[in-house]
């Protein structure tokens, strides 16, 4: 379905309008796009915000450069927005175009666990070597911040330093709740569902985990104009006992 909230609304084919009072500073979508389809690294660029007078201007960062698997997102109190890259890693047998495990714990640590957090962080851009470009969207804080302080509080997900737990493929550890919700869902879409490719599959599992999280996957594919938001749910049988799941694809 169409998602109209104006953070996601704001980005029309290839620039995101977060513009100073003389219409400087907008972030262009097609440059890294572009740096996502023929680098072989990673790139990322923060959106700060300040208000004069009760007006809101925006700047970004330098654009900085990492790795074939990631790349730092600098930010402060002042964040807006994050965007960064995926890039193909040659090393894999396939490199997923949607979020990490890693990407959503981050965007959780800069918002809520962070000092100063980043409470004007709440979308985290992800533009990919196909051309498509995803969102993560906070949208409910007090849901996300639950989600955030049980994630803390079970263990498995941040080390003592804040910094993300990960397996080898930069998602979450392999014995924790999370990745056995992604691990079924994945499973389930990818192998017993036809017509879900590895990266849709990878994309609604992401989904049926933000559940209830206060967080939301986006999607706007490479011929589209307006991002679409992914829906998984559980299927139960009529006596409530689980055997599914289903989900609406962003195409």
């Amino acid at each position: 379905m169409r998602y109209n909230s104006l953070a996601v609304s704001r980005v029309s084919k290839s620039k995101l309008n977060l513009l100073d009072s003389a219409g400087n500073n907008s972030v262009n979508l097609d440059m890294l796009i572009e740096k996502a389809m023929s680098g072989t690294v990673e790139y990322s660029i923060t959106v700060e915000e300040t208000t004069f007078d009760g007006v809101p201007s925006y700047t970004q960062t330098e654009l900085e450069e990492g790795n074939v698997n990631s790349v730092a997102m600098i930010t402060s109190g002042r964040s807006k927005t994050t965007l960064h890259t995926h890039v193909k890693n040659p090393a894999k047998g396939h490199t997923f175009t949607g979020p990490s495990g890693n990407d959503l714990l981050v965007l959780l640590k800069q918002h809520y666990g962070d000092l100063p957090p980043s409470k004007k962080l709440n979308d985290s851009y992800m533009l990919a070597y196909d051309g498509s470009v995803y969102v993560l969207h906070i949208y409910d804080n007090a849901a996300a911040q639950l989600f955030f302080d049980n994630l803390v509080a079970t263990g498995g997900y941040y080390d003592s330093s804040g910094n993300p737990i990960l397996n080898s493929e930069n998602h979450f550890a392999d014995d924790t709740r999370l990745f056995e919700y992604y691990d079924y869902a994945y499973e389930k879409l990818y192998k017993e569902i036809w017509g879900y490719s590895k990266d849709d599959a990878h994309d609604a599992a992401m989904a049926y985990i933000l559940r209830g999280s206060g967080v939301k996957l986006l999607k706007r594919m490479p011929e589209q104009e307006e991002f679409k938001q992914y829906d998984t749910e559980t299927l139960t049988t009529p006596k409530g006992k689980v055997k599914g799941v289903k989900s609406t694809k962003c195409k």
